[in-house]
């Protein structure tokens, strides 16, 4: 009887390896195929012993360079990207590790911002891309797209900043935020598991739409399930709580006459959060984003009452009106 039982176990055992083999393979095979078929939008670029994704629309001056929040890549600027390049060149392109950029082989186990700056300032120029820039940054990409302007002031014309990242936060700020941060990359690890061993390819379309249109969210789905994109999010999310406190008290020099605008949403709501959290997370959020706009002697302030903090995307005409104002501004 014991030895029967051992051998149904075993049975049962082997099965469950076959099976879990199986699954493991035709995830790799799905994954290939989706690899292959979901081509970049705009081109790679060398930059010095691996290739970015740098996507480009439209002529003129100056450039508008978009840079996407943490985690996100290009394609999250689809409602934005075609509209302004009727008017002007603009620039969309993925991070080191994110989209289809490859991953920057020197790259730390902590991602730092001035490493991406310096990412971008090789990117552009084995690109080609002249400035002026008007730099456009949402949520991190604007904590990004302020230290590109600390460091390279003399080639950006303008800032936009889209529901941005501050650095400066009060202490119950920066706990929910970091609180925040801290769920959504427990959610991505269990994600990134489902990303290595296929079963994102095996059923891309389980990949929530994030706003995108059906191109849009087919790319999107498509970088999740097929490229390592999912664990460099994860390094990038991990690493906000020591980027922010690097970059508090910012050095002089920082642009404060610049043309500015602030767009930011009013409401911010995470499932995540308790009622009390969410509403103290979205009057200091709001308080933040005044008190940097206060900072600048040139500043367009703008609050959404009706998007989300993807503003973007819910609403990519106030976007739009906004960023091309800036840009007439500065011919």
């Amino acid at each position: 009887m014991k030895r029967t039982v051992k051998w149904v176990v075993g049975v049962i055992v082997l099965g469950m390896a076959a099976y879990v083999a199986l699954v493991v393979w035709q995830g790799s095979q799905a994954k290939a195929a989706i690899k292959q078929s979901n081509t970049p939008l705009g081109q790679w670029v060398d930059v010095g012993g691996f290739n970015m994704h740098l996507h480009c629309l439209g002529t003129g001056s100056p450039t508008v360079i978009l840079e996407a929040g943490a985690g996100d890549f290009s394609v999250i600027w689809e409602k934005v990207h075609g509209v302004l390049s009727t008017t002007t060149q603009v620039c969309a392109y993925d991070r080191s590790g994110l989209g289809w950029s490859e991953i920057n082989p020197e790259e730390e186990a902590v991602v730092r911002v001035e490493t991406r700056v310096e990412e971008l300032t090789t990117l552009l120029n084995a690109a080609n891309v002249a400035p002026p820039y008007i730099m456009v940054g949402h949520s991190f990409g604007g904590l990004l797209a302020q230290a590109y302007v600390q460091t390279h002031r003399e080639d950006v014309a303008g800032l936009v900043l889209i529901d941005a990242l501050h650095a400066e936060q009060s202490e119950d700020l920066r706990a929910i935020h970091q609180k925040k941060m801290q769920q959504a990359a427990e959610e991505y690890q269990v994600v990134s598991v489902m990303q290595k061993i296929g079963l994102l390819a095996l059923s891309p379309n389980e990949i929530p739409n994030p706003g995108l249109s059906e191109e849009g969210v087919a790319k999107y789905r498509g970088v999740l399930a097929s490229l390592p994109h999912v664990e460099s999010m994860l390094l990038e999310l991990n690493s906000i709580p020591d980027n922010l406190m690097e970059r508090r008290n910012p050095s002089a020099g920082d642009g404060a006459s610049m043309p500015t605008a602030l767009i930011y949403a009013t409401s911010h709501q995470d499932a995540g959060l308790s009622a009390q959290e969410n509403a103290t997370f979205a009057t200091q959020w709001v308080a933040l984003q005044r008190q940097v706009a206060a900072q600048s002697s040139n500043t367009v302030v703008l609050a959404d009452e009706q998007s989300g903090h993807y503003i973007q995307l819910d609403n990519p005409d106030l976007v739009n009106r906004t960023i091309l104002d800036m840009v007439n501004t500065l011919r």
